[in-house]
């Protein structure tokens, strides 16, 4: 079941029927699903501001980020009343080089390639942040320690 964060404005579009429409492009990506949104018989039509004089193209760029990032999946953990979230997509960055630039990945994605680079590139964040921890931690209080222990926590 699909839905919306709490903190997302516009709950009056399907959420279930959003993320159908997504799944349905070819590039996930803030350009790509405001030209479809745009379209006004598809329900992300309702999550953007469409009267030119109130916001521009920029404004629905952003709303179609905020769009995605509130999208989360529900499942539920033991009974009716104990569930989770899990983002349906995930921001990334992609090659800049290539032209690329900001795209969104489906959480479940099969793409193995795409995968294993994330993995790479996450894998030497996590790496550049324990250099900097073994680097600074001389500096810090016990509390301050222990707090960034409790960060890197998975």
């Amino acid at each position: 079941m699909t839905e919306w964060k709490p903190v997302y404005r516009y709950k009056n579009a399907d959420p279930d029927r959003v993320r159908e429409e997504l799944d349905a492009l070819p590039r996930c990506e803030p350009k790509t699903i405001v030209a479809m949104a745009g379209d006004d018989s598809r329900e992300s039509h309702k999550c953007f501001e469409w009267d030119d004089t109130k916001a521009g193209e920029a404004y629905r760029i952003w709303q179609a980020r905020q769009l995605v990032e509130n999208l989360v999946v529900a499942a539920e953990i033991t009974d009716a009343e104990t569930k989770e979230t899990m983002a349906v997509y995930v921001n990334y960055m992609t090659s800049v080089e290539n032209g690329e630039g900001r795209k969104y990945v489906p959480t479940l994605s099969q793409d193995e390639d795409l995968k294993d680079k994330m993995f790479s590139e996450t894998k030497k964040a996590f790496q550049i942040a324990a250099t900097k921890y073994n680097t600074y931690k001389a500096l810090f209080s016990a509390e301050q320690v222990s707090e960034l222990k409790e960060v890197i926590q998975v």
